[in-house]
């Protein structure tokens, strides 16, 4: 992390990795109201949406909210997948998607 770059690694715009590769993904959950723990899913899902692979963090109000996750892909076959990642904090819901190949 630096002045110019917030996130903990240098990021990249590519989106297939090779099949050795481990993708290392970052997010944030900003609340409003601090006072609620948020459950953060973060799924890996094949083409047929089937899911591969989760990975479930509590983010509770001492939380920055700052998670960095490292995706091994050479547990998945080479082919198309999306990390979805959906946030909860029991009253609401958020969800995000980004597709990736691996090679």
């Amino acid at each position: 992390m630096n002045n110019i770059n917030p996130i903990p690694f240098e990021p990249t715009l590519d989106r297939e990795f090779d099949h050795t590769d481990r993708l290392r993904v970052y997010f944030e959950v900003v609340r409003k109201d601090e006072k609620p723990t948020v459950s953060v899913t973060m799924t890996v899902v094949g083409a047929d949406s089937r899911p591969l692979m989760a990975f479930d963090k509590q983010v509770t109000r001492d939380s920055n909210g700052k998670i960095v996750l490292v995706l091994p892909l050479d547990t998945l076959g080479r082919g198309a997948y999306r990390l979805r990642v959906t946030a909860t904090d029991g009253s609401r819901v958020a969800t995000s998607e980004s597709g990736f190949l691996v090679r």
